[in-house]
């Protein structure tokens, strides 16, 4: 009894109990909706402290008591248990799991604060998995979110594995802004700039407007070697992609036939100063001395325009001499104009034609020939490939490269290797294929300026033999008017004597 009483009054004493049921520990006057008030200037309330483990422990046995509170030292977490009555509760709610750092708010009062407040995240940075965030939101794992509402502006250097316009996983870091300075890599996902999306199949009402300081404003990376585009779509349907194909060539493609436009200002090809709607400009290094046509456009086709202009001032002209027309003449004479038709039925048909055959030309005319390097249908044959051989005998060797037609595509490829009935390619198609022919450094082509010059210098020696042979005739002329003259009068002379003749001998020209 007499124990029972001390300890009555010792804790009396130490909690200093009111008799309201409110127990104030160095606070002689506890709240009187709390159970328990602590007052402490230099001592704060320790609670239970375990690991991960042992707290998870706790929840798979019989649960506990919702409102059960414990500080886990793995995660440096506070957690309190939630659900419902006083035992069965299995789940923990983490009390600060963003980490944030306390510091001193910035402003007048000069008040310690925490990150968080009623307004939002005024100091630190928030880390989801990461226990040093460099960023607002530093997460370390995947995020899935029906949509961004706002600005997005930072990095956003990968999103992967995204399945709908509002997904976007694997992205490491996106802060709030309209307008993305960079986004770097947004692979097999979406990454959405305001009401944009790329990469994804959303559609939105708005245009994507990037203002940057920078070079690069939009890079795409593909790495797979396949090809790589941009597509336009009308209603679902797409109807023109550009970008690079698996050769490294940049092509812009119009689905099912139209038009491609580029509405205003000039083109250039190979020159980055174009003066013209068209300036096309051949690749550079290609030495003068050689036979080797330097080609700026090449049509398949004819060509339909309105006139043509060839550059001839001759300032830009080193002038050599005067051609010898009589040569000219001599030299077309010697060309002989064929009739053929092209072994290429596709483009050619089977109209015949009355041309040149750049071969003969260049037996008398080597001016106006040149060489290229270009395909010749020398095959022209169907076949099939398979695990990239293709069955059919040709004389294709190691190395040379052959013009391959598949359904919708052309390539040139060169092949890898051959045996007696066929040969090999690196490429995985499968099915028919049509064999055009092999690629040749040697392709003839002909000057046909060259060519027309050589037939105004020929005429210009035509009109000088007319000259020529006028003055002959006028002279020939003059001869035989002479002549006639001389025979009038041997007439004349001849006459009076016959009459002479007659009178004297009194013939009459009755008697005859």
């Amino acid at each position: 009894m007499i124990l029972k009483t001390t300890l009555i009054l010792l804790s009396a004493l130490v909690f200093n109990m009111t008799l309201k049921g409110q127990v104030g520990v160095n606070n002689p006057s506890p709240d009187e909706n709390a159970v328990l008030d602590l007052k402490s200037t230099n001592k704060g309330l320790l609670i239970p402290r375990m690991t991960t483990s042992l707290r998870e422990t706790m929840s798979s046995g019989s649960g506990f008591a919702q409102g059960m509170m414990v500080y886990d030292t793995d995660l440096d977490i506070l957690f309190v248990g939630y659900g419902n009555g006083a035992s069965g509760n299995t789940k923990w709610y983490a009390m600060n799991p963003w980490k944030t750092e306390y510091r001193t708010e910035n402003n007048a009062i000069t008040a310690h604060t925490t990150a968080m407040t009623a307004t939002g995240i005024k100091h630190g940075n928030i880390g989801i998995g990461k226990t040093n965030p460099t960023e607002k939101l530093h997460v370390a794992g995947k995020v899935k979110a029906t949509g961004f509402i706002g600005n997005l502006v930072g990095n956003a250097t990968t999103a992967t594995t995204a399945t709908t316009a509002a997904t976007a996983t694997t992205a490491t870091t996106a802060t709030t802004a309209t307008t993305a300075t960079t986004a770097s890599a947004v692979t097999n996902g979406v990454y959405t700039i305001g009401n944009q999306t790329i990469g994804g199949v959303k559609t939105f009402k708005k245009n994507i407007e990037v203002e940057t300081d920078v070079d690069n404003i939009l890079t795409f990376n593909n790495n797979d070697g396949q090809w790589q585009y941009v597509e336009f779509k009308q209603k679902g349907v797409r109807k023109t992609w550009l970008g690079l194909n698996t050769a490294d060539q940049f092509c812009i493609t119009k689905e099912r036939g139209g038009d491609i436009l580029l509405m205003g200002g000039n083109v250039g090809i190979g020159t980055a100063v174009p003066g013209f709607p068209l300036e096309v400009k051949p690749k550079p290094g290609w030495p003068a001395f050689l036979p080797i046509a330097q080609v700026s456009i090449k049509a398949h086709g004819k060509i339909l325009a309105d006139g043509t202009l060839v550059g001839s001032d001759k300032r830009i002209k080193d002038i050599i001499g005067i051609s010898s027309s009589k040569q000219d003449m001599s030299t077309l004479l010697a060309l002989e104009v064929t009739d053929y038709k092209m072994k290429d039925k596709a483009v050619g048909g089977e109209q015949a034609t009355k041309k040149l055959i750049a071969q003969q030309v260049k037996t008398v005319f080597p001016e106006a020939v040149s060489l290229l390097t270009d395909v010749i249908p020398d095959i022209y044959k169907l076949s099939e490939i398979k695990d990239g051989y293709i069955a059919l005998e040709t004389d294709l060797e190691k190395g040379d490269r052959v013009k391959l037609i598949f359904e919708g595509k052309e390539e040139v490829v060169e092949v890898i290797k051959t045996n007696r009935n066929g040969f090999f390619i690196d490429n995985k198609k499968e099915g028919k294929v049509f064999v055009y022919g092999k690629e040749v450094n040697d392709f003839h082509v002909v000057d046909y300026d060259a060519v027309s010059m050589l037939n105004v210098s020929a005429t210009q020696e035509l009109y000088k033999l007319i000259l020529k042979q006028q003055k002959i005739i006028k002279n020939q002329k003059t001869e035989i008017k002479a002549q006639l003259e001389v025979t009038k009068k041997n007439q004349s002379d001849f006459d009076k004597r016959i009459r002479a003749l007659e009178s004297r001998y009194n013939i009459s020209r009755s008697s005859k």
